[in-house]
């Protein structure tokens, strides 16, 4: 059986792009310049909101299942929600 080709959606490179400039800041940092962030950073938040189930299940333990709120303030003081903000566990 040949090996199946998996499709990407512009979405994945999307994010793709967005892990990149994240990740591109550990550069930035060892080489001692600055860089502003921006509301740009949203997406990068959010895809750590929602992937936080996968990362306890890709380490093998099991996801907590009490949902977490999350209130994170963007570079232009706008404030970010992400879950319940009635929760117990509040960040």
């Amino acid at each position: 059986m040949p090996p199946r080709r998996l499709t990407r959606t512009n979405a994945s490179v999307g994010t793709d792009h967005r892990w990149e400039w994240a990740h591109g800041q550990d550069v930035v940092d060892a080489i001692g310049v600055e860089r502003s962030g921006s509301d740009r950073l949203r997406h990068i938040a959010r895809l750590g909101f929602i992937t936080r189930s996968w990362s306890y299940v890709n380490r093998g333990l099991d996801a907590p299942v009490e949902p977490v709120g999350v209130a994170l303030t963007s570079p232009s003081g706008e404030t970010w929600l992400y879950g319940p903000q009635a929760a117990d566990e509040v960040v």
